[in-house]
């Protein structure tokens, strides 16, 4: 059983291409916030089209097609196998997507945030990523166990194995190379029409987010996920290919609602 995949550092992703992930996590954070305030003071190379500077957005309300750049309401991937929405006040970063037609990768954040304020609910600061990965790299979900295991770097605060879902709180040993990013984060793993779905959840030091926030906000990250995605079953043959693995990983999901992924609270 393959995890790794689901759980690909995201140096480069958060940021400018560097790993050092400062230009997206330091504009989830309101702009009274000194520590974000200092974070866009730091030097910054030209990003890349994974990350490409929030302040160049563009309004939300553009489907998959748009061009990167683009603040995105919805996101078709795996030829629309998975559909890629965030829960109410969260968008999608259009410059962050990576799409191909075995799974794909996408960054999610405030509407608010990510429109200077021209749409979006006011929500709790955070940054989202889902990353799917081909059908038939993974036949059975793997449990906190299994997720923790790979993630045996960081400690473990908390685990769950749900109704086809897994969802792992842990605290790092640093903060992400984020200066305004907490230590805390959570992942959690799903499967959507045979393609497993890696999902992460990261806020602001002292945030919400990285309590329980943020597993109210990665539940709420799976159940869209769930409901936005069409309930189209892939069946797998027996000796099916494997599909070619995308560089970031992801996870699948089964619809379902809340209380059916999580019939009980972290204890």
């Amino acid at each position: 059983m393959s995890v790794l995949g689901l759980v690909l550092p995201l140096a480069g992703c958060l940021g400018d291409g560097t790993g050092k992930g400062v230009n997206f996590l330091s504009a989830m954070v309101p702009l009274d916030n000194p520590e974000a305030r200092q974070a866009r003071k730091a030097p910054r190379v030209k990003p890349t089209a994974k990350a490409s500077r929030l302040r160049t957005l563009a309004k939300p309300g553009a489907k998959s097609g748009a061009k990167p750049g683009k603040v995105l309401t919805e996101l078709s991937l795996a030829k629309g196998r998975v559909v890629v929405k965030g829960p109410r006040g969260y968008c999608i970063d259009g410059g962050s997507v990576e799409q191909r037609n075995s799974g794909g990768f996408a960054l999610l954040g405030s509407c608010e945030i990510l429109t200077s304020g021209k749409s979006g609910a006011s929500v709790e600061p955070a940054v989202m990523t889902v990353q799917v990965q081909p059908r038939g790299l993974q036949r059975n979900l793997p449990d906190a166990a299994t997720l923790a295991g790979v993630l045996a770097s960081d400690k473990v605060l908390a685990r769950e194995d749900g109704d086809g879902i897994t969802v792992v709180h842990l605290e790092g040993g640093e903060d992400h190379g984020v200066a305004v990013g907490d230590p805390k984060y959570w992942r959690a793993t799903i499967m959507i029409n045979g393609h497993p779905v890696g999902l992460a959840v990261y806020g602001p030091k002292g945030s919400p987010v990285a309590g329980r926030h943020g597993r109210g906000l990665i539940l709420g990250l799976a159940e869209t996920l769930r409901a936005a995605s069409p309930e189209n079953p892939v069946p797998q043959a027996r000796n099916a290919a494997v599909e070619k693995p995308v560089k970031s990983g992801r996870t699948a999901a089964q619809k379902g609602g809340l209380k059916k992924l999580f019939p009980k609270i972290f204890q």
